[in-house]
Formats: structure tokens, C-alpha cells, sequence
């Protein structure tokens, strides 16, 4: 409903990335007002690779955080909804709030390529151990991709699996050249 809105009162002239900002926008609000308490914080980021990132974490209530650990997921966006994560990780991020479950949604969509790319996953997980700006480390982290996001997930799997807390991937795909040259296969 709110993309549809923004598409309406947007100004015209707006880029077709401000637009989709503004959607991306009013959807994370609309999550976090559906669980009380919870929280958001936006970075805008340059990965390793010098790409341009938008990371939204989504942080559960104080009451539903776990005593034992910090967790989060580490959303790897399709390239179908352009790379905007917020839209598509919307219904994923209001089941895993009122767990305890911090989500970090990888936004690609302000780069020249819509694809997350493993450099992408890489440099969301290194944050997310590390610690955001004002933000504690998160120890536990699992990977959730979609369609190309799962083929990143998949591909940093591949390469530091024994620290992941597990990986989800969702329509994911590949070509066998690109799957021969993943690592113990």
C-alpha cells in the first residue's frame, strides 16, 4: 500500500532511485510500528568493493532480545525488486522481531547493478560481528538470500561457513560453470 502511495505524491522529477528510497522508506516504517518497541538504524555504506550500500538493521524490543546471545539475519535481496530490501524482507523481518532477531537488510538498489554480490554479504556479516556505529557486535549471524541473493549467500557460505549460524536460500541459481568454481567442489 505505501509504495503505491509514495508513487502518487511523489514529486515529479525524482529519479526513479528516489522514488524507490521513498518506498524502501515508508515499508521500514511500517515494520517497525508493527512490532512496539523495535528499532531502526540506516547506514549508508561503501563496500570493499566501493560500492554504495544502504544496510537497514532492524532490531527487535529490549524485551524480546535473547539473554544468551545476540542474532541477526543478513537479508540478501533479488534482483527482481531492483535490489530494494526493505520492501522484500518486510514479512521475514516482522516474524523474526518478536523473536528476539535483529534483521540487517543488504539495500543494492543505489548501486549501478541491482545484483547482491558475495563482496555485499561479506562486508554486511564483517559489520554485523564487528559492531554498526553505535551498536553492539552480533556474534550469531545466519544468511537469508533470494533468487540471486541466495547465489551470494551461497557463495560466502562456501567460504566461512563454521562462523555462520546457519543459511537459508530461496530460489536460488546458478550456472555450472560458476558452481565448478566455488571452493571443495
Amino acid at each position: 500500500m505505501a509504495a503505491k502511495v509514495w508513487r502518487l505524491v511523489a514529486p515529479k522529477g525524482l529519479s526513479q532511485e528516489a522514488v524507490l528510497l521513498g518506498e524502501c522508506n515508508d515499508t521500514a516504517r511500517e515494520v517497525i510500528n508493527s512490532c512496539r518497541g523495535a528499532t531502526l538504524k540506516s547506514y549508508f555504506v561503501f563496500s570493499k568493493e566501493n560500492r554504495r550500500l544502504h544496510l537497514r538493521l532492524f532490531e527487535p524490543p529490549e524485551s524480546n532480545r535473547q539473554s544468551v546471545q545476540r542474532c541477526a539475519v543478513v537479508y540478501c535481496p533479488s534482483e527482481v525488486s531492483g535490489g530494494s530490501c526493505a520492501m522484500e524482507s518486510a514479512s521475514l523481518t516482522r516474524k523474526l522481531l518478536p523473536l528476539g532477531i535483529a534483521v540487517l537488510a543488504i539495500d543494492v538498489s543505489p548501486t549501478a547493478t541491482s545484483l547482491c554480490t558475495l563482496d555485499d554479504v561479506a562486508y554486511a556479516v564483517e559489520r554485523l560481528k564487528e559492531g554498526l556505529p553505535n551498536r553492539e557486535p552480533y556474534p550469531c549471524v545466519a544468511l537469508w538470500g533470494r533468487s540471486a541473493g541466495a547465489v551470494a549467500a551461497i557463495g560466502y557460505a562456501a567460504k566461512d561457513t563454521p562462523s555462520l549460524a546457519g543459511i537459508v536460500c530461496d530460489s536460488a541459481f546458478s550456472d555450472l560453470a560458476t558452481l565448478l568454481q566455488m571452493p571443495e567442489w
